[in-house]
C-alpha cells in the first residue's frame, strides 16, 4: 500500500469545430441516400420474400416427418393400429387443410384422437401420391398393407418435397430437382 500518494486522472480536453458540422445535408445528398436505399430494397426484399418461402417449406416438411414418427412411435408403444388421417380431404391437397393422429378404429379426426395439426399455410399442398386420404400403422411401427407411401409438399414456383413412408415406416424427405439439372434424382415432388 502507498501512503502519500494520490493519483488523478483527467480525461483530454476535445475541442470541435462546430462551423464544420452546422452545413447539414443538402436536398441533392437527401436525395442520392434515397436512391441508394431505394435500390438495396429492391433487391433485398425479393430475396428475404424467397427466404421465408424457403423456410416455410422446411418447417412444413419437419411437421409432416415429425406427424409420421409419432404416429410409428405410438403404435409400437401401445401395440395397436395407429393412423395419420387427412381432416378435410380436397382433390389434389389431402392433407392441406390438417391432419390428426388417431389411436384404433375408427380412423376418423372424430374418433380417439391422439393430436390434431393445422392446415398448412400460404400456397402450400400436401398430397398423396397414391390418393389415399389416411396413412396406417401397425403395432411394430410398420406402414399397414406392407405399401410405401408418399407425399408431395408443394408451393408454387418454388422447390417442393416427395415425402417417403417406407413399408417399414421410415421416412426420408426428397426436395425436387432444379430446372435444368443434367442428372436429377429418380424420387421427384410431382409438383
Amino acid at each position: 500500500m502507498l501512503l502519500g500518494v494520490s493519483v488523478v486522472f483527467r480525461a483530454p480536453k476535445i475541442r470541435l469545430n462546430m462551423k464544420k458540422f452546422s452545413k447539414g445535408v443538402t436536398l441533392v445528398e437527401l436525395m442520392i441516400i434515397l436512391v441508394v436505399i431505394g435500390i438495396a430494397m429492391s433487391v433485398a426484399v425479393p430475396g428475404f420474400q424467397g427466404m421465408i418461402v424457403r423456410n416455410r417449406i422446411i418447417t412444413q416438411t419437419n411437421e409432416v416427418i415429425l406427424t409420421i414418427n409419432l404416429a410409428r412411435g405410438e403404435a409400437s408403444r401401445t401395440g395397436g393400429l395407429v393412423s395419420v388421417v387427412a381432416a378435410t380431404p380436397t382433390g389434389a391437397n389431402e392433407y392441406g387443410a390438417g391432419w390428426c393422429i388417431v389411436l384404433g378404429l375408427p380412423a376418423t379426426c372424430a374418433g380417439n384422437v391422439i393430436r390434431r395439426f393445422d392446415g398448412l399455410t400460404g400456397e402450400t399442398t400436401l398430397d398423396s401420391v397414391e390418393n389415399l386420404t389416411m396413412i396406417q400403422f401397425n403395432s411394430l411401427g410398420g406402414v399397414l398393407g406392407g405399401v410405401p407411401q408418399n407425399l408431395d409438399l408443394c408451393y408454387p414456383d418454388y422447390q417442393g418435397r416427395r415425402i417417403e413412408i417406407s413399408i417399414i415406416g421410415r421416412v426420408k424427405s426428397h426436395v425436387e430437382a432444379l430446372a435444368g439439372d443434367p442428372d436429377p434424382p429418380a424420387i421427384q415432388p410431382n409438383c
